[in-house]
């Protein structure tokens, strides 16, 4: 079973930005996982925080073209997989807590109390 993480958006940044040594050792350890094959979970603002943050240093000059252009190569090329939003998941952590279904009409929401193994409220048939 290939390891899997919760991926903050500064280890992510730290792959492809300056950093000190100890910050940088730890950000290529996480680094070597997701090239071995490691899921990295992470929540939608995720991607909010990197594409920010990545095009921001490049108009800065912090960041080359090139070295931007490779740092979407390298994050497209991991196994990165998004959670939902935090309002979102608010819904689905008061049913899990509850141990109650869940009644919506959203069909991302359906998609996603099938992946993480929330139930839905089925109406009894007419």
């Amino acid at each position: 079973m290939a390891l899997e993480l919760v991926l903050d958006a500064s280890v992510s940044l730290a792959w492809f930005l300056k950093e000190t040594p100890d910050r940088a050792t730890y950000a290529a350890a996480v680094s070597a996982a997701a090239a071995e094959g490691a899921v990295l979970h992470v929540p939608v603002q995720w991607g909010i925080e990197v594409g920010y943050v990545l095009p921001r240093e490049h108009r800065r000059k912090l960041l080359s073209r090139a070295k931007l252009q490779r740092a979407l190569e390298d994050l497209e090329s991991f196994d990165v997989r998004t959670h939902m939003q935090g309002y979102d998941a608010l819904y689905f952590d008061l049913a899990s807590t509850l141990a109650l279904p869940l009644a919506t009409l959203d069909d991302g929401h359906r998609q996603a109390a099938a992946q993480f193994g929330v139930k839905l409220f089925l109406p009894p048939p007419a």
